[in-house]
C-alpha cells in the first residue's frame, strides 16, 4: 500500500502545482527551532535514522569508546487525515513505549494529508554501549505512513571542548506551492570563533523524499554559499534521509546557515516536496597547547639569567604552527604575534597541536638591542593541553660607548657609583642603562663584588677598573649612555 500511496502523491504534487494552494494549518511549522528542553553540553553528537515506511526498523548507531552518554533524543513524523486525528505520539524504542513532544504541525501538505513530527527524551529508556548499538523501532502508528526516526546522542570524553547545536520542528516544502509552503527557512547557527581553521560536521535530518525527485542543500559560511545538489532521496530508508556532511570553518569564522531546498525545477522530473524535521551542528576546538616565557637583557652574553638582568619589554615574538596538513612552511600555516610586557614576559595560548617555532621579530626589536649567543628561534612541538612556560630569549645591549664605574651615568666616577651597585645587587634602586658600566672588576656578572672593587680603587688604592676607563669606549654591555658622545 504504501508504494502505490508514493505514486498517488506524485500525481497530487502535480495537479497542485498547477495552480492549487496547500496551507499551514498551525503555528510551530515551518522554520525548526531551538529545543524546547536544553541539549546537554558533551564533546561530541552522534546521530543516525532509519526510514519506516514498511513498518518497523532499527537504527545502527555507533558510539564511540571513552565516553560517556549524556543525553539520547527520538524525533519522527510521519502523515496523517486530519489536524487532530490519525496523528501518533507514541513509539516503542527497543519494545519500551515513550511519548513525545510534538515539535511541528499537524501541516496541511496537500489534499487531507498532515504531517505532524514529534521528539522524546529516551535517555532513561535505551542504554548504549561503546560500538554499534541496534535499536528497535516500533508502534508508529500514524493513519496513512510513519516516515521515519532518528537518534541524536550527546556524548562526552572529558576533555574535548566543543560546541553543540540541535533544533528540530516541520520545515515542509514543495516548489510549486504557495509561501510559505514553497520554500524553507535557512537555519542560522552561531558559535565562537578561532584563529585557526577547523571542520565542522552538519547533520540534516528530512523526510518523505523520493528518489530522483531534484533537491538541494544550502550552506553558506563567511559569505560563502554552497549547493549540494541532490544528496536527498531515501537514503536512510524508503521515505528518510539522515546525512552527515564536513563543513571546513575558516579562521575568523563565526557562523553557519544551511537551507533546505526543493527544485530546481524545469528538469524530467518534479522537485523534491519535504519535511525538514531536524538539522544539528558539531564544532570542536582542535586541540592545543600553550608557550610561555620571557625575554632579557643578557648583558654579559652568557646566555644565563643572571640575577641583575632585567626583562625587556616591546620585543615582538612570533608563533608559527603547521596548519592542517600538519607541516610547517606551507600556506595553511599558523602565524600570531605577541609583545613582551613589562617584565619581559610573554604567552601564547591554544597553538594547535604538531609543529611549531617561537622567535624572536628581529625586524621588530627595539633599537640598541641584538642577538647574542642565545638563539633567536625555537623549535618545539605542541601536544594537546601541554604548557611550555620556560621558551626563554636573550638579547644583548648593541654596541654604546661607555665608562666603567660610572654606573650611575653621572659622568664621575665617585662614592654614588659605589652605592648605586650595591642598592642595584640589593634590588633596591633601578638598573641603570649600561650593565657593563656596573660590572666594575670586569668579571662579567654585577654583584657586590663590583662595589667592594670600586670602592677600594677610590679609597684603598685598589686595582683601577678596566678599560675603557676613565675616558669612553665600546662595550657590548650597554642600551645607552649619555655621558659618551
Amino acid at each position: 500500500m504504501a508504494p502505490q500511496y508514493s505514486y498517488i502523491r506524485t500525481l497530487l504534487a502535480l495537479v497542485l502545482s498547477l495552480g492549487f494552494a496547500a496551507a499551514a494549518h498551525a503555528d510551530g511549522t515551518e522554520a525548526l527551532g531551538p529545543l524546547s528542553t536544553p541539549l546537554a553540553a558533551g564533546s561530541d553528537l552522534v546521530s543516525a535514522g532509519t526510514g519506516l515506511l514498511s513498518g518497523a526498523s532499527t537504527i545502527e548507531i555507533e558510539v564511540p569508546t571513552g565516553v560517556s552518554v549524556a543525553q539520547i533524543l527520538l524525533c519522527w513524523t510521519g502523515f496523517h487525515t486530519g489536524p487532530v486525528t490519525g496523528s501518533d505520539d507514541t513509539a516503542l524504542v527497543n519494545g519500551v513505549q515513550v511519548v513525545g513532544v510534538l515539535t511541528g504541525g499537524p501541516t496541511l501538505f496537500f489534499s487531507s494529508t498532515y504531517c505532524s513530527a514529534f521528539r522524546a527524551d529516551v535517555t532513561n529508556n535505551v542504554t548504549l554501549n561503546p560500538g554499534t548499538n541496534s535499536v528497535a523501532i516500533t508502534g508508529l502508528d500514524f493513519d496513512i505512513l510513519a516516515h521515519g526516526a532518528s537518534l541524536f546522542v550527546v556524548v562526552d570524553d572529558g576533555q574535548t571542548a566543543s560546541e553543540l547545536f540541535l533544533t528540530d520542528g516541520l520545515d515542509m516544502a514543495f516548489h510549486y506551492f504557495t509561501p510559505p509552503l514553497d520554500t524553507t527557512q535557512p537555519q542560522s547557527f552561531l558559535f565562537s570563533p578561532l584563529p585557526t581553521s577547523r571542520t565542522a560536521t552538519l547533520q540534516v535530518v528530512v523526510a518523505d523524499v523520493q528518489a530522483n525527485r531534484p533537491n538541494s542543500i544550502r550552506i553558506e559560511t563567511d559569505g560563502v554559499v554552497t549547493d549540494h545538489p541532490d544528496l536527498l532521496g531515501s537514503t536512510s530508508g524508503a521515505e528518510w534521509d539522515h546525512l552527515a556532511l564536513d563543513v571546513p570553518i575558516g579562521a575568523g569564522v563565526s557562523s553557519l546557515s544551511v537551507q533546505v531546498l526543493s527544485g530546481p525545477p524545469g528538469g524530467a522530473n518534479l522537485p523534491s516536496s519535504f519535511a525538514w524535521v531536524a538539522s544539528a551542528l558539531v564544532l570542536q576546538t582542535p586541540p592545543s597547547g600553550d608557550v610561555s616565557g620571557t625575554i632579557w637583557l643578557d648583558a654579559n652574553d652568557n646566555g644565563v639569567e643572571d640575577s641583575a638582568e632585567v626583562g625587556i619589554a616591546g620585543v615582538p615574538v612570533v608563533a608559527t604552527c603547521a596548519g592542517n596538513d600538519g607541516i610547517l612552511g606551507t600556506a595553511d600555516d599558523y602565524t600570531e604575534t605577541q609583545v613582551s610586557g613589562a617584565l619581559g614576559d610573554y604567552v601564547f595560548s591554544n597553538l594547535p597541536i604538531g609543529p611549531c617555532q617561537v622567535a624572536i621579530d628581529a625586524i621588530g626589536m627595539p633599537v640598541g638591542l641584538g642577538p647574542g649567543i642565545c638563539p633567536m628561534q625555537i623549535d618545539l612541538s605542541i601536544f594537546y593541553g601541554v604548557v611550555a612556560p620556560n621558551t626563554n630569549f636573550c638579547l644583548v645591549p648593541a654596541n654604546v660607548d661607555f665608562v666603567r664605574g660610572d654606573s650611575n651615568d653621572d659622568g664621575i666616577v665617585d662614592v654614588s657609583d659605589v652605592v648605586f651597585v650595591a642598592r642595584w645587587v640589593a634590588a633596591a634602586g633601578v638598573p641603570g642603562g649600561c650593565y657593563d658600566a656596573a660590572d666594575t672588576n670586569n668579571d662579567v656578572n654585577v654583584d657586590l663584588a663590583d662595589a667592594v672593587f670600586l670602592a677600594m680603587y677610590l679609597f684603598a688604592h685598589g686595582p683601577v677598573p678596566a678599560a675603557p676607563f676613565p675616558a669612553c669606549g665600546p662595550g657590548r654591555g650597554c642600551l645607552s649612555f649619555a655621558n659618551c658622545p
